[in-house]
């Protein structure tokens, strides 16, 4: 009987030592692998999952490791967006989606964003913007329309503006005005026979040149007088003009006498005394007067 009991406990012994120790339904939960069964709290903090009510809260949590989802308009830059100007308006630089706008450039926390002059694209303040940063040529290097010029399209066209009274660009006068035949063409460059400066441009005749322009009436390519053409290019008494050039001539029976004539007695009357080329006749004297009178002896 006692080594039957002997054989008994060592049996036991072997089966405990084999299955290890039972686990009871409060130390649910707490070992390492092993699953909660319990309905209820328990939660599983090892590796495993929990079937229970609790959440597993060990390495296979869903909580663990996330990324924060970007906030567009928050002032921050995250992820992929490009600039945060902390508010979601397009338009300004930084769009409504903080993403960088074309012609803008964007830096710091939040945004700032600012036009790029000379890129030919026209955002933001800009009036202009022909693809440079330089002056002069109609759009300047703060990409605004300078005096004088209309600017037009993306990269932009700048043109002179004729007929505004400034003087820029490739015009050579303007005078406030696109009519022609005062100086200054309706295409801003001085018209033959004039003179111009300032701006507005005050345009004259240029007397002497050879040109009859503006009031001028006559222009023999001199400032003399007594030829026929004044030196104010008006017609002397006495005298017609015609051509550019003028060619003077006196007029001969005018009662003038003038240039190559010996006399004038006002008529073209043969037999008279004056001839009617203005020369004296054969039996006569006639005086140097205007008009000539003639007498024979």
């Amino acid at each position: 009987m006692y080594s039957v009991r002997l054989a008994t406990l060592a049996v036991c012994a072997a089966f405990i030592f084999a299955c290890g120790p039972t686990t009871s339904p409060e130390d649910a939960g707490v070992g390492g692998g092993t699953a909660a069964t319990g309905g209820g709290g328990g939660a599983a903090t090892g590796g495993g999952t929990s079937t229970g009510g609790g959440a597993a809260t060990g390495g296979g949590a869903a909580t663990g490791g996330g990324t924060a989802t970007d906030v567009c308009g928050d002032g921050l830059t995250t992820g992929v967006e490009a600039c945060d100007d902390s508010n979601a308006t397009s338009g300004d630089g930084c769009s409504s989606a903080c993403a960088m706008e074309d012609g803008f450039t964007c830096a710091g926390t939040p945004s700032t964003c600012v036009t790029i002059c000379s890129d030919g694209i026209i955002v933001g303040a800009e009036t202009c913007d022909d693809s440079n940063a330089m002056n002069g040529d109609g759009c300047s290097n703060t990409c605004a329309i300078e005096t004088g010029y209309a600017c037009t399209g993306a990269p932009s066209a700048c043109a002179a503006t004729c007929g505004d009274g400034q003087r820029v660009g490739p015009e050579s006068c303007d005078d406030g005005n696109m009519a022609g035949d005062d100086g200054c063409s309706s295409a801003c460059a001085v018209e033959f026979g004039f003179m111009c400066s300032g701006a507005p441009s005050l345009c004259a005749t240029s007397c002497g040149d050879g040109i009859v322009a503006g009031a001028e009436t006559c222009d023999d390519a001199n400032i003399m007088n007594d030829d026929g053409c004044s030196n104010l290019c008006a017609p002397e008494a006495g005298f017609k003009c015609t051509g550019s050039p003028s060619s003077c001539t006196t007029t001969c029976g005018d009662g003038v006498l003038v240039g190559l004539e010996v006399c004038d007695d006002g008529a073209n009357v043969p037999g008279d005394g004056c001839s009617a080329s203005c020369t004296v006749e054969a039996g006569f004297t006639c005086t140097s007067t205007s008009p000539s009178v003639c007498t024979s002896p």
